[in-house]
């Protein structure tokens, strides 16, 4: 039995047992199953044409062959290497791309004279699809690793180019307002 706990002369309402259930579920349960219909949907589909003859089984197996063949490969120990490399392939692409493109940005956001120079030249190759660079790292590169690597950090090259000139720009633009404040020079390069 509950004991009512006595405040000054007045006793108080026992306080009430919280529940854990709600009647309604609650909202990441529900953003869970919806999130899960476009992938089952699209599953299903995958295994309606797959399974029609409308494609051959060459170049669109069955989902439970693909998942038949992955099981294959980890029962092997081959799977890890694999993904073991694949991310070995991306880390160091974003790791070449990252700091190539950061330390390109720092140059063109923070000097006018860098930034008349090399911005046309980057937003006229920033707009080749990296689809199209394939062909021209295979031909210089190889079709080995290094052509992997290359256009990886291509990809990440630009989008770190992007951010950091945006964000030295406004470093810019906070330095120059303070100069203005505190009367010292507007750039301090």
């Amino acid at each position: 039995m509950l004991e009512r706990p006595v405040v000054g002369n007045v006793e108080a309402a026992p306080a009430p047992i919280p529940t854990t259930t709600s009647r309604r579920p609650r909202r990441w349960v529900r953003a869970t199953i919806l999130g899960a219909v476009v992938p089952i949907v699209l599953v299903v589909l995958w295994q309606t044409i797959a399974t029609s003859g409308l494609v051959p089984s060459y170049r669109l197996p069955t989902p439970f062959s693909v998942w038949a063949a992955g099981m294959d490969l980890a029962e092997r120990g081959v799977l890890y290497q694999h993904v073991a490399i694949s991310t070995q392939r991306v880390l160091l692409g974003f790791a070449i791309g990252s700091v190539v493109g950061l330390a390109l940005a720092a140059i063109v956001g923070l000097s006018s004279r860098f930034s008349e120079l090399f911005a046309p030249t980057l937003v006229a190759v920033r707009a080749v699809p990296s689809l199209a660079w394939v062909p021209l790292l295979g031909l210089y590169l190889g079709y080995g690793e290094d052509s992997k690597v290359a256009l990886i950090a291509i990809g990440a090259f630009f989008r770190c180019t992007r951010l950091s000139r945006r964000l030295c720009g406004m470093w810019m633009l906070t330095w120059s307002n303070w100069a203005e404040a505190t009367a010292t020079p507007a750039r301090p390069y």
